[in-house]
């Protein structure tokens, strides 16, 4: 069995359990290739998507756009995609601009559900209560939270559903860990995982565990959707593996962790 775990004394610092249900897609590689991966090595990147995304069908007013972009070209209008990692909330967010103190972007809201924009605020990087997704402009996922108060918009704009596919991509990584050591000789746990880790915004999203037993003999497993058999477990801890099938347009569902203090230890 895998855990994730937390020291008990920094349960103070714990970053909010809210998971996110995102669309993950296996960048291209050679299927039924064979690969090794030193420990700790990234297996595979992978391109996730917020599943819901709208395009605005009108301009924002200009002085509201001063209020709630990030920066000068940081401006939304008819055309911008905007996504939502929240179903439960009609809060609807631009990319987080990557660079300078300020990490933040626009965001839209539809109060009631009608199909149109009336409120307006900024949504920014946040590594201590984040309550929402965020897709960074150079791809990094991050926590976000929003601004305590909204502007009302001076007039309704309308917007339409898109497929999430337009909307802004974020990369996560494949990764493992193992309980291999040379000196006890015998079937080797391995856990695989998808990870983000976003350094200057010092949050980190990861899929749940999936744990296989490797006794000699080739096993497969299935990361939601993405087939991979392990062929062996080399003299120093490395990873024979083979790409078996693709990870394309599948469901998984991340959650904030505290990257300093989370680990994964086995029992």
């Amino acid at each position: 069995m895998v855990l994730l775990l937390e020291p008990a004394s920094l349960a103070a610092r714990k970053k909010p359990n809210v998971p996110f249900d995102l669309i993950a897609t296996t960048a291209p590689f050679d299927a039924g290739a064979t690969f090794t991966a030193p420990r700790g090595a990234v297996l595979t990147s992978i391109d996730i998507s917020v599943p819901i995304a709208v395009e605005l069908d009108g301009e924002i007013d200009s002085a509201i756009q001063e209020m709630i972009a990030s920066e000068a070209g940081a401006a939304i209008g008819a055309g911008s995609i905007l996504v939502n990692s929240n179903p439960s909330e009609n809060i609807y967010c631009g990319p987080i601009m990557s660079r300078g103190m300020g990490k933040a972007g626009p965001c839209l809201i539809d109060t009631d559900g009608d199909g149109k924009f009336d409120r307006a605020m900024k949504g920014g990087a946040d590594a201590n209560q984040p309550t929402a997704l965020g897709i960074a402009t150079n791809g990094k996922l991050m926590g976000i939270s929003y601004a305590k108060h909204s502007i009302a918009l001076p007039a309704l704009v309308r917007y339409h559903r898109v497929p999430y596919a337009q909307g802004p991509k974020g990369k996560a990584d494949l990764v493992w860990t193992s309980n291999f050591n040379p000196k006890r000789p015998g079937p080797v746990r391995i856990a695989f995982w998808m990870s983000s880790y976003n350094d200057w915004a010092g949050t980190s999203l990861a899929s749940a565990p999936v744990e296989v037993t490797f006794a000699g003999h080739p096993v497969a497993v299935d990361i939601n959707g993405l087939r991979l058999t392990v062929l062996g477990v080399g003299d120093k801890g490395e990873l024979n593996f083979r790409l078996s099938g693709t990870m394309s347009s599948v469901p998984v569902r991340f959650e904030f962790l505290d990257r300093q203090n989370a680990a994964i230890f086995y029992i």
